[in-house]
């Protein structure tokens, strides 16, 4: 539990952080708009998958650990996100892949979190209906 805790703690700093810098270059791109280059560009969107990462890596933490298939798809989700942060960080600074196959990749990678969050709903809804039908609050 303290793990998680401070796992939860870490990812919430780094999404402030990531917001803060972002705020920042915003501001510094908005006030000096001859800064403003690809490079500036580059690292607003690297900014901004990172906000995201830590911002969904934040929310996995609160993941129920007593059912193991909702920590097993959580942790899909959470390696999922990891993967398309990193094709994206990839993409935008080193140009690796051809747009069609980076379409391919990032739809895949988003199907799949769509997919076990999905599961994640519906385990929890048929045990929390199985545990209130249990417990006499349902017919």
């Amino acid at each position: 539990m303290k793990d998680a805790l401070e796992r939860r703690k870490m990812y919430g700093i780094a999404f402030l952080m990531s917001g803060l810098a972002l705020g920042g270059v915003g501001l510094l791109s908005m006030w000096m708009p001859d800064l403003v280059s690809t490079t500036t560009l580059k690292i607003i969107f690297s900014l901004i998958i990172a906000a995201a990462l830590s911002c969904t890596l934040f929310m996995l933490t609160f993941a129920n650990e007593d059912g193991k298939l909702p920590k097993k798809m959580s942790m899909i989700i959470g390696a999922s996100s990891i993967a398309l942060a990193a094709i994206l960080f990839g993409e935008v600074w080193f140009d690796l892949f051809e747009k069609t196959l980076l379409g391919k990749l990032v739809v895949t990678l988003l199907v799949i979190s769509a997919l076990a969050g999905f599961v994640i709903t519906v385990w929890e809804d048929f045990f929390e209906s199985k545990k209130l039908k249990d417990e006499g609050y349902l017919d």
